[in-house]
């Protein structure tokens, strides 16, 4: 390579202006630019290593940081070790960070590469025509599952906005930018006094609480009220307060319009995150949740009477009755795990403890409590938290299921059955009750999926 073409790789590097074909660290390939914002520029890159070693998926994006990272070695050294804990969030709704590091003058970040469109798109298009309730508050339960998990590991993210959150083709959510995140103070994990999340523009003034904008030390309940904001945001498709930021909203006595969809318990739990005075704001992200019923919110009104409406459709033309679970096959062997599948076999119960407390029990399909339990079984195949989890699963819509049959949601209830035994197929309990409905003549139908 030619001086003079190194002398203009390096003056495209100090500007950010990296064209298609340059290498990075000599390692990954610049394909094309994928947007800018506050922190720097991101590229997807096509990482060599996973070439070589015929990786199907070898691309991933990069971030190239702003000119303050390559000019103080402090915010380099904070960030580095932000990117190292940020590393340790094993969350399927947290993107996935792999390296902080230098190169020459370039200071960058690498992480998965990701498909689909920001939560900001999405909003911008539910002005124009609003997506299904249900689709809004699986947003609302992954964003929370997320955050709720990130503050278990006494992380703060302090700049949850539209931007930061991505949704994938799949209907997956990924927060975004946990990488600029302060740790809890009060901690072990605690960082030196410099708020660098602050400092580095990691603030936005309609999200931001007013602690964070009067410069206070930072505590988990200033994300919850930026969690708020875009809660408030993702139903009612406009920001709670247009825009304005909490402490002129504060000062003017600004009150967010009630939202037609929801209903006031809900309207009043996320008026509780959006106080503007800590001490009256809900203190965690749990609380949060419970305040919020996002276990509950599948069965709003408007889905039981389209629900029944689409049953009575269906039920005079098909009939089909579940046939009974197969006997259990043996229990499996138990056997002494490897200290990286002890490590894995943790992580995959703290993530379905996590779904688990949003509600997302067995679906969405792929990212459940259910899918995570199922993975522990299958590295340790008589692992009790597990074992124990499917069956809490599986006493839940059993109960779930008692509960609407009574109060005559036939269809309902037939569909919590259903999700029920797709968690344990031989459940003793949901099978009596399966009996039940059989015997009292009403036929239950397939969910098609």
């Amino acid at each position: 390579m030619s001086e003079q073409h190194n002398s203009k790789l390096r003056a495209a590097r100090l500007l950010h202006e990296l064209k298609t074909g340059d290498i990075i660290k000599d390692r990954f390939i610049i394909e094309y630019e994928l947007g800018r914002g506050g922190m720097g520029v991101v590229y997807k890159v096509k990482d060599l290593r996973k070439e070589e070693a015929q990786d199907q998926d070898p691309y991933i994006a990069l971030k190239i940081l702003n000119e303050e990272f390559k000019d103080s070695p402090d915010y380099f050294i904070a960030l580095q070790r932000e990117t190292r804990k940020t590393q340790e969030l094993a969350h399927p709704n947290i993107i996935t960070v792999y390296d902080f590091d230098k190169d020459g003058e370039l200071v960058y970040m690498t992480m998965e590469y990701l498909v689909g469109k920001p939560l900001n798109v999405f909003l911008l298009e539910q002005a124009i025509e609003p997506s299904p309730l249900e689709e809004r508050w699986q947003i609302i339960r992954q964003i929370t599952s997320a955050l709720a998990y990130a503050h278990q590991k006494n992380i703060i993210h302090l700049d949850l906005k539209p931007s930061n959150i991505y949704l994938k083709e799949d209907g997956t959510v990924k927060i975004l930018d946990f990488g600029i995140a302060r740790i809890a103070k009060n901690t072990e994990l605690h960082v030196p006094p410099q708020d660098i999340s602050v400092t580095i523009g990691g603030l936005t003034p309609p999200y931001a609480s007013c602690e964070m904008l009067n410069n206070q030390e930072p505590e988990f309940q200033d994300d919850i009220y930026s969690l708020s904001c875009v809660v408030y945001e993702i139903l009612a498709a406009h920001h709670p307060f247009n825009k304005v930021q909490a402490t002129q909203a504060c000062f003017e006595n600004m009150v967010p319009n009630p939202i037609a969809e929801i209903g006031k318990k809900q309207y009043k739990a996320i008026m509780h995150g959006l106080a503007f005075h800590q001490e009256d704001r809900v203190p965690t992200v749990e609380q949060f949740i419970q305040e919020l019923q996002l276990n509950n919110t599948e069965n709003n009104s408007v889905w039981k009477w389209s629900s029944i409406l689409i049953s009575s459709v269906i039920i005079s033309t098909i009939l089909w009755i579940n046939k009974p679970a197969p006997p259990l096959p043996p229990p499996k062997p138990s056997r002494i795990l490897s200290a990286q599948e002890t490590q894995k076999v943790a992580r995959m119960l703290e993530i379905a403890e996590i779904h688990f407390m949003v509600g997302r029990f067995v679906d969405p399909v792929g990212t459940s409590a259910l899918d995570a339990y199922k993975a522990v079984l299958e590295i340790d195949h008589n692992n009790k938290a597990a074992l124990k989890g499917i069956d809490d699963i599986a006493k839940y819509y059993e109960q779930q299921a008692r509960v609407l049959w009574d109060q005559e949601e036939r269809n309902l209830s037939i569909e919590m059955l259903n999700k029920g035994l797709r968690a344990a197929p031989n459940n003793r309990d949901l099978l009596d009750f399966q009996d039940m409905t059989q015997s009292s003549g009403f036929w239950i139908i397939p969910k098609i999926r």
